[in-house]
C-alpha cells in the first residue's frame, strides 16, 4: 500500500507547530501535525508565556478578534529587598504575557477550525516521528505510536520540523548541535491575583516585578486565569526564581528526578516534582528570598522546575527547502526576554511570504538566522544581568543605547 501524501507534515504539536500549521491552512495547504505526547503531557510543563511583536501580530492576524489572551507588561520594575523601588526599565521592544495553555488552546482551536476555501487540518497525538527521509520529489516521515505497534509511514512535499529543542530530526540533519546548560534552573509556580503581596502590587499595573538576589534573581507578573480571563480579580501572579545550580553536582540529579523516579533533562512538571526536593527548595527559599517573595512561592500550586539550556542554530533549511526547523528545534534561546514563541512565529510569517512567491528561500534562512543570533546573544546578556546584577563586559543594552542616543 502506497504511503498516505500531505501537503505538509509538522513535526510538533505545541505553539511553533501551531503557528505554522494555521498559516499553511490559510494557503489552502492540508497540513497533518503530529505530536508525540498526549495534550495532558503537554500542559503539564506549561507556565506563563510572553509574546514579542511578531507573536502579537500573528494572533492578531489570524485568531479572533476580540477575544483576550494577554496581559500587558510596560515596564520592569526592580524592587530592594524591603520591597523599594530601585528602578524601572523599559521594554526594549513590545512584550506581553499570557500562559502556555491560554495561547495554546486558541491556536489548535483555529488550526482544527474547518474553514471554506481553507486547507484541511489533522492534529495527531501520541505520534512520535522517528525519521525523515528525502525521497527527491518528496519526504518519507516515519512514525511510531504511542503503543509501540508497527511503524508507518507518510509523504509530504513540506515537513516543518518544530519537535522542540531536543528534536529528533534536527539530530538527523545537524547531528553536533545540542542544547548546552546554562548553569542555573527556573522554579516556576503562580497564585491568585488576590494574593499579590503589598511590595508587588505594580504587577497589578502591568509591571514586571523583579528582586536581584545572592546567586540568582527572581521575577513576577500578571497571567491570563486558569480559564484563560483577563478581568481583573480573575488573574494569576506568575513568578519564576533563576538560581544557580551546577550540572554535575547530586543535587542537580536529585532535583531532575521526579516524584516517580524519572530523570528528566530539561523541565519536571507540575505534579511532578518529589516532595522531598519541594520541601528542600521552600527551606532554602526562607533562607534567601525577602519575605514579600516567600508569601507567593509558598502558596504556589503545583509549581515545576526547568533546566535552563540554549543553542545557536546556524541553518533552518535542508533538502532544497522540502524540510525546514522551526522554533526551538532551529535555535534555543534562554527566557530572559520573553521572546521564546517570538521566533516560530517571525518564521511561519517570513514563510507567508516565501510561500506566496514574494521573498526567496535563502533570504528567509539569512533572515531568520540574523535574529536568531541577534537575540540569543541578547538573551544570555539579560541573563547574566539577571544572575550577577551586571551586564557582560563590553555590552549595552538597547534601552542604554537609545537614552544614548537621544543624549
Amino acid at each position: 500500500m502506497a504511503p498516505e501524501a500531505f501537503d505538509a507534515v509538522v513535526v510538533g504539536g505545541s505553539i511553533a507547530g501551531l503557528m505554522h500549521g494555521i498559516v499553511l491552512k490559510n494557503l489552502g495547504r492540508n497540513v497533518r501535525v503530529l505530536e508525540s505526547r498526549q495534550p495532558r503531557q503537554l500542559k503539564a510543563q506549561a507556565a506563563g508565556l510572553s509574546l514579542g511583536p511578531e507573536a502579537q501580530k500573528l494572533v492578531q492576524m489570524y485568531l479572533p478578534e476580540g477575544d483576550p489572551y494577554a496581559c500587558e507588561t510596560r515596564i520592569t520594575q526592580i524592587l530592594s529587598s524591603e520591597g523599594i523601588v530601585l528602578n524601572e526599565i523599559p521594554p526594549a521592544i513590545s512584550v506581553i504575557t499570557s500562559s502556555w495553555s491560554v495561547v495554546f488552546d486558541r491556536l489548535r482551536a483555529r488550526f482544527e477550525e474547518p474553514e471554506e476555501g481553507k486547507g484541511k487540518t489533522s492534529f495527531e497525538t501520541g505520534q512520535r516521528v522517528t525519521s525523515v527521509e528525502d525521497k527527491g520529489d518528496f519526504i518519507l516521515v516515519r512514525i511510531q505510536g504511542e503503543y509501540g505497534g508497527d511503524e508507518k509511514t507518510i509523504q509530504s512535499k513540506l515537513v516543518i520540523a518544530a519537535d522542540g529543542a531536543r528534536s529528533t530530526i534536527r539530530s538527523q540533519v545537524m547531528a553536533d548541535v545540542k542544547p548546552e546548560y546554562s548553569g542555573y534552573l527556573a522554579w516556576r509556580g503562580c497564585v491568585p491575583e488576590a494574593k499579590t503581596p503589598e511590595a508587588m502590587k505594580g504587577a497589578l499595573d502591568g509591571k514586571m516585578i523583579m528582586a536581584m538576589l545572592k546567586g540568582g534573581c527572581i521575577i513576577s507578573y500578571l497571567t491570563p486565569g486558569l480559564d484563560g480571563s483577563t478581568a481583573p480579580g480573575e488573574r494569576l501572579l506568575d513568578w519564576c526564581w533563576y538560581e544557580y545550580c551546577d550540572g554535575e553536582s547530586p543535587a542537580f540529579g536529585e532535583i531532575m528526578t521526579d516524584a516517580a523516579g524519572h530523570r528528566h533533562n530539561q523541565t519536571v512538571p507540575r505534579g511532578g516534582l518529589s516532595e522531598k526536593v519541594w520541601e528542600r527548595q521552600l527551606a532554602h527559599a526562607g533562607e534567601v528570598l525577602p519575605a514579600h517573595w516567600m508569601e507567593i512561592v509558598r502558596e504556589a500550586d503545583l509549581p515545576l522546575v526547568t533546566a535552563i539550556r540554549g543553542f545557536e542554530g546556524s541553518k533552518a533549511s535542508f533538502w532544497g527547502g522540502k524540510l525546514l526547523l522551526a522554533g526551538e528545534a532551529f535555535t534555543q534561546m534562554r527566557p530572559h526576554l520573553g521572546l521564546g514563541c517570538n521566533l516560530p512565529a517571525l518564521q511561519a510569517l517570513t514563510l507567508l511570504e516565501v510561500w506566496k512567491g514574494e521573498k526567496a528561500l535563502g533570504d528567509w534562512e539569512n533572515e531568520v538566522v540574523e535574529y536568531a543570533k541577534e537575540f540569543a546573544l541578547r538573551s544570555k546578556a539579560a541573563g547574566h544581568f539577571g544572575m550577577t546584577g551586571k551586564w557582560p563586559e563590553g555590552y549595552v543594552p538597547p534601552y542604554l543605547r537609545k537614552a544614548a542616543s537621544k543624549a
